[in-house]
């Protein structure tokens, strides 16, 4: 049931837009051009229409190449607009690119020979994929008639009933296929699968129950008569017919994942996950499909921590069978840190390293997560390394820049790194960026002259540059300078983004820092609710703005609040004593 409505569903929807006029007008002229093209003038008559078709098929069977194939088959259109097969496979061509177009050729064909079936079950696939299903329905019912022994007319056609929200007419019509065709599998189990829809599970038992008398060692029977006592709650019948189909087919991926879905519905995990670890080991299932289902098994938190134990264990199974994979890895790395096993997932990555050619996105995890922990020096370290691997990356040189300059306080050396970047980048956008960087490590290395400088060369480059524009305007309150600028630079930045926290904490610091200290608050007040991260920064300036309001019952929570979050507790002890002197 599930597969036969996704496939409707993409024949109605259709797989591209029409071509524009403009595409028209270029293909048109490229067929006259062949025309007058010195091969084809040694044709003539029957035999040119002959070879601009043969060299459409061509094109587009054998070269797959759409486009001249169609500049072929207009051209023998243009020799013969009587020849009804090239527009039928000029409709071929481009069914599913330019449905629209395809229908039109179609049509041509099908007036030139109406008798022809090839054209009109194209015709009818052609309605259905440019959505005129009334359309449809005529030409399948006519078909029907037709042709009662051709299984796919039916089959088009109670599809188009089910669309149509009419299964029991889908029903009748599938039994009177039995009539002229007997039971065929196809819409013996597609009638099966509308009968479950409507709640008719009996009937679905006696029709499954028939392919199998018919057909005893075609194990999909078993496991469509599994799946419907499964769904009528009739368990020993259910686990009876899946043990009868996977003693037939012992690896049949269809089974396992009926099977697993079976134990999910039941709650039984030791078995669900027993079936899952088949699915993950075996080899005719696709990788992407096996990451598809590990990541719907993460997505709910709450199932992820109550069988931690067994996702953990199939995060490794993935590991085993796609050891180089970097998506696999960051799974299975992933699984560690939610776990709280962070060092053991950094080990897990650095390994990767040693590979003959590691993968860049393996260094920038070892990057990440190194500065995660605050360990500058191994993020230096590790920048180093890759950079030997990436020399013309230049993130590598600014990760390495950030870490001397943030954690290690090495200026001299941040600012060199920053420009090896600075070479290796395209963009005036970059470069602004990278000089705000280096502004940032003079600020961190306390030479403000050269500091000022920078910002002033990365604002030159890239005058909205936001970061900067808030680092510096933040930069020069802490300063006392140039606070009127710093205002408008800082106001900037916040109406850019009115909702960061941080943004709106730098334009009411700078308030505060004018004396306008009811308007800092305020803002100061936003900052507070919007922040996710509990930033001490806030809190401490949240903290000095009601003390310079005089309220003073409330400004020391404020401070205290900061000292938690992590800022400098002499800081906050030196403003408490001054609070409590007073």
């Amino acid at each position: 049931m599930k597969l036969r409505k996704v496939a409707l569903l993409l024949i109605f929807a259709g797989l591209a837009a029409a071509g524009s006029a403009a595409d028209r007008r270029e293909q048109t002229t490229r067929s006259q051009q062949i025309l007058s093209d010195t091969s084809v003038e040694n044709y003539t008559g029957k035999d040119k229409v002959l070879f601009l078709y043969s060299e459409g098929i061509k094109n587009a069977e054998i070269y797959d190449d759409t486009a001249k194939a169609i500049y072929y088959f207009d051209a023998a259109i243009a020799a013969d607009p009587s020849y009804a097969p090239a527009y039928y496979h000029a409709a071929s061509a481009i069914g599913q690119t330019d449905p629209k177009r395809a229908l039109e050729y179609c049509l041509a064909a099908n007036r030139l020979d109406s008798t022809n079936q090839w054209y009109r079950t194209q015709l009818g696939r052609l309605y259905l994929i440019n959505e005129e299903v009334e359309k449809a329905r005529v030409l399948y019912e006519n078909e029907v008639k037709r042709n009662p022994r051709n299984p796919e007319n039916y089959s088009m056609l109670a599809m188009i009933y089910q669309f149509n929200r009419q299964p029991y007419r889908a029903i009748m019509l599938l039994d009177s296929a039995e009539t002229y065709l007997g039971r065929t599998d196809m819409l013996t189990g597609y009638k099966r699968e509308i009968l479950m829809s409507v709640g008719l599970y009996d009937r679905a038992i006696a029709e499954s129950e028939a392919m199998i008398r018919d057909n005893p060692y075609d194990y999909s029977n078993y496991l469509a008569l599994a799946e419907i006592y499964a769904a009528t709650n009739k368990d020993s019948l259910a686990m009876a017919n899946f043990e009868a189909a996977k003693a037939i087919n012992p690896e049949g991926v269809d089974i396992l994942s009926a099977l697993n879905d079976y134990y999910m519905s039941r709650g039984d995990m030791q078995n669900f996950f027993s079936t899952a670890k088949e699915l993950i080991l075996n080899d005719q299932i696709p990788r992407d499909a096996k990451l598809r289902f590990y990541e719907e098994l993460v997505r709910n938190m709450n199932f992820y921590r109550e069988n931690f134990a067994h996702i953990d264990e199939l995060a490794g199974l993935l590991l085993v069978k796609y050891p180089k994979d970097f998506e696999v890895m960051s799974l299975y790395a992933q699984n560690k840190i939610n776990s709280g096993n962070l060092e053991t997932a950094l080990d897990f990555y650095k390994r990767m390293l040693n590979d003959s050619t590691p993968d860049i996105r393996v260094f920038n995890m070892v990057l990440d997560m190194e500065a995660f922990l605050n360990r500058g020096d191994s993020v230096a370290k590790y920048a180093v390394i890759a950079q030997e691997f990436f020399p013309k990356k230049p993130e590598l040189y600014i990760r390495q820049g950030q870490a001397l300059a943030h954690y290690m306080q090495k200026t001299k050396e941040a600012v060199s790194s920053f420009k090896k970047a600075m070479k290796l980048v395209q963009t005036d956008s970059a470069r602004s960026t990278i000089y705000g960087m280096i502004g940032d490590a003079y600020q961190y290395g306390g030479k403000l002259r050269k500091c000022i400088g920078s910002y002033e060369k990365a604002l030159r480059l890239w005058p909205e540059n936001i970061l900067v524009l808030n680092n510096y305007s933040y930069f020069l309150s802490e300063q006392d300078k140039d606070l009127k600028r710093a205002l408008e630079m800082s106001k900037k930045v916040m109406e850019s983004e009115p909702g960061n926290a941080t943004y709106i904490d730098t334009y009411g610091w700078i308030l505060f820092k004018l004396g306008l200290y009811k308007e800092a608050k305020e803002q100061l007040v936003r900052a507070i609710s919007l922040d996710s991260t509990g930033s001490e920064e806030i809190f401490l300036h949240y903290g000095d703005v009601l003390h310079a309001l005089g309220e003073d019952f409330l400004a020391p929570i404020y401070w205290r609040k900061a000292l938690d979050a992590g800022y400098d507790k002499e800081e906050i002890e030196e403003r408490l004593k001054k609070l409590e002197q007073q």
